[in-house]
């Protein structure tokens, strides 16, 4: 059941996720209820449109979570209050870079994530480089790094605050 509802939660905070899949780690989970603490909660996402891309694979895990008693209690909800520290990783595979930047082979990609805008540029040895918005940060709520993998391009970043899909007032 509290599975399903950080599930619920995720769906509710980023609309266009789908194939959302949770699941908590506290043995047994009815100390969760009493102390609050959970050791670890863990979601995926297998898609989340931020057009024109599509990213998929993104998993994210809190671990040393603090979950609100109260609100699991009497509301049957799971609000994460705190965390000691987080990950998150996806991909963005190469079929939608080829689309955002075409005639760039894989190979001559130049990849970098800009800051300031929170974007992932794409360019190439010669001409414009092109932005692609990364996911909302209610999922990513860090700065991603970006590497070349064998069938895109993997993002990944570590966090210390709760994402806002993780909350109730998020």
């Amino acid at each position: 059941m509290a599975t399903g509802k950080v599930e619920q939660r995720i769906r509710q905070a980023v609309p266009q996720a789908s194939g959302v899949h949770g699941r908590i780690r506290s043995w047994p989970f009815l100390t969760a209820g009493i102390n609050g603490r959970v050791s670890e909660i863990d979601a995926r996402v297998d898609r989340v449109s931020v057009a024109p891309v599509v990213y998929t694979d993104l998993t994210i895990a809190l671990h040393g979570a603090r979950v609100s008693i109260s609100d699991m209690v009497t509301s049957l909800r799971v609000d994460v209050t705190r965390i000691d520290r987080g990950t998150v990783s996806f991909t963005l595979a190469d079929s939608y870079l080829d689309r955002v930047a075409p005639g760039v082979a894989a190979a001559s990609r130049r990849l970098s994530v800009d800051a300031k805008r929170r974007v992932l540029v794409v360019g190439g040895p010669a001409g414009f480089p092109v932005v692609v918005a990364l996911p909302a940060t209610s999922l990513v709520p860090c700065l991603p790094g970006a590497s070349p993998g064998p069938a895109g391009v993997t993002l990944g970043c570590s966090f210390t605050t709760v994402p806002a899909a993780f909350t109730t007032t998020g």
